[in-house]
């Protein structure tokens, strides 16, 4: 039996994680915790909306046939970090490894990979995330050509590889970006927006 681990920003049916795991035998594990919501100022709705996203996708996983193990947020939890609700998992479940997406936030991704698997004593799997066009490999191949870094130039490539914007292999417009057109002086002046609220009430419905 194995864990699988799904972050706030993973909420996804066909997330590698899922794809690798077996629903009738491994175990998904999600949790709200107080780190995670607070290593940055967040605005507190922002946080809300994301806890209730965790909440209805592992319900939805539950439908599924998933195990799932939820932690919900605690304010006094002694459960702070992530890997304090692994730890506290693998005492009660033992598993033979923990899988997880990469990633998108560095802070974490550092973590799991240089202490994680020490500290957990189990070994960890982590899966490249392909709901993203590059692989973190293939930045790093890509950027180790250059002395110096411009997206623009990672952009092209992209567009290159996947055909998006592009007409035989040549940007369509016959132009790769139109930023010149857009380096004109702010005017000093606050572009005031007009909203419909019966619009932003749909929205929110």
């Amino acid at each position: 039996m194995r864990f699988g681990l799904i972050l706030g920003d993973q909420l996804h049916h066909q997330l590698s994680t899922l794809k690798f795991l077996n629903r009738t035998q491994d175990v998904i594990l999600m949790a709200e915790v107080m780190e995670e919501s607070t290593y940055v100022s967040h605005h507190p709705q922002k946080i809300a909306l994301i806890f209730s996203a965790m909440c209805h996708f592992a319900k939805e996983l539950k439908a599924q046939g998933w195990r799932v193990r939820y932690h919900p947020f605690q304010r006094d939890s002694r459960l702070r970090k992530l890997i304090d609700f692994v730890d506290a998992q693998q005492q009660v479940l033992p598993a033979t490894a923990l899988v997880i997406t990469h990633c998108g936030e560095y802070r974490l991704q550092h973590e799991i990979e240089n202490h994680w698997s020490s500290q957990l004593q189990l070994p960890l799997h982590c899966l490249n995330d392909d709901r993203f066009f590059c692989s973190p490999a293939q930045f790093r191949q890509w950027a180790s050509q250059y002395h110096s870094l411009r997206m623009e130039y990672f952009y092209r490539e992209m567009r290159k590889q996947t055909g998006y914007l592009m007409q035989q292999q040549q940007p369509l417009g016959k132009q790769w970006n139109y930023d010149s057109a857009n380096r004109k002086t702010w005017s000093g002046q606050p572009c005031l927006l007009r909203y419909d609220l019966s619009l932003i009430r749909l929205i929110w419905m």
